[in-house]
């Protein structure tokens, strides 16, 4: 096969935080450079409200939602022929494709060794950006399985990308052999579509919001305890809930507090509600636990000036810690309620968003494109 010097970019979710990063990413690369042709291969992509800078090949399965099925079995084996449909039609559109370079930003843990091989015999270089260290759970999969198949996966990609020094440090203390070929290339903060600002009175309490994918690991649990603690605040919770019965037991939890103070939004949000949460909000908040990336939500929430309290987590705090756009609490309601209120002072607020303005400009997508670049150009 003639390789061209061609970069397919590949996103298999249809919404959501990796789409978005790849349309940003994708949109500065072809701004920048003249050096290679870029393709973005995915599903249904419904974010391309206007003709892009570069090929869009809408060829991915479609991902059908848990509440598409009457069981968890049948949710599973639809699941799992979906990622080989998915990962097959990957294979065989790129193997006709002639791309020089394809960038996954995910792939099946159990297939992506395979996946990677066959393409490399083509003559094909694997990027690969690590966006999770210790990935998500797969179907009750053990997690020790799932972080063997990624440790797999990085060691035969060519080229992988992550988003911070801390982040790095954390993926070289895990294979110390990745050194040479992982490259950081920062989280942009996201442009926004439309911003309604507004004069926030200090007099009253905020509003708080959590917004993102609700995972258990993102602790929607102590949300509702500093919910809890500090009434006067009021507290939005956005997003997709991880299933259906961590999305009843929120609902549980909130109703057997009797609540009236936070909003339970457990769907998935179009980007007009979008903007209009992070316009109403005073402080985002990133109660995590466990966690062990950059999160796209922290960028967001830059874009729209919106101070934040995190704790201890991933590249949160040292985010956070370095940049001064926010604050960081201690994994427990009262420790987490008196940080909202601190960061609630007039004067702290208004120094955090001054803070948040510098990290946006100093955190551009054309940053992240020029050191993906010469990602491409080493691999």
């Amino acid at each position: 096969m003639k390789l061209m010097n061609n970069i397919a970019m590949i996103t298999q979710e249809a919404v959501g935080g990796h789409i978005n990063y790849t349309h940003e990413l994708l949109d500065s690369l072809a701004r920048l450079n003249s050096e290679f042709l870029f393709e973005l291969i995915c599903c249904n992509d419904p974010n391309l409200t206007s003709e892009p800078m570069y090929k869009v090949s809408d060829i991915l399965p479609r991902k059908r939602n848990r509440d598409e099925f009457r069981n968890k079995v049948a949710f599973a084996i639809d699941r799992h022929a979906y990622f080989l449909r998915r990962e097959y039609r990957t294979l065989k559109y790129l193997e006709k494709s002639g791309c020089s370079i394809v960038h996954f930003q995910d792939v099946c843990p159990w297939l992506g060794p395979f996946l990677f091989r066959k393409l490399q015999r083509k003559g094909v270089k694997i990027a690969f950006t690590v966006h999770n260290i210790f990935p998500h759970n797969y179907f009750g999969f053990p997690k020790s399985f799932i972080n063997q198949c990624y440790r797999g996966i990085w060691s035969i990609a060519n080229v992988l990308f992550i988003h911070s020094e801390n982040l790095r440090r954390d993926l070289l203390n895990i294979d110390p052999m990745l050194e040479q070929k992982t490259l950081i290339a920062p989280h942009g903060v996201w442009r926004r579509k439309s911003h309604v600002s507004r004069v926030r009175d200090h007099s009253l309490a905020p509003n708080v919001l959590l917004f993102g994918h609700l995972r258990r690991n993102k602790n929607i649990e102590l949300a509702i305890e500093i919910a809890i603690k500090y009434p006067e605040m009021h507290l939005t919770i956005a997003g997709i809930p991880e299933d259906d019965s961590y999305k009843q037991s929120i609902q549980t939890k909130i109703d057997k507090c009797g609540l009236r103070n936070v909003s339970f939004i457990a769907r998935y949000v179009s980007e007009k509600e979008v903007d209009d949460l992070f316009a109403d909000a005073d402080i985002c908040i990133l109660p995590y636990s466990d966690f062990s990336s950059q999160s796209g939500v922290l960028f967001m929430a830059a874009s729209y000036g919106v101070p934040l309290v995190v704790t201890d987590c991933g590249a949160l705090s040292s985010t956070v810690s370095t940049t001064d756009i926010g604050l960081i609490a201690d994994l427990n309601p009262s420790s987490f309620a008196q940080s909202i209120k601190e960061l609630w002072k007039s004067e702290v607020h208004s120094q955090k968003r001054k803070c948040l303005a510098r990290f946006a400009d100093q955190n551009s997508w054309n940053v992240a494109a020029e050191s993906t670049l010469k990602g491409y150009r080493s691999a």
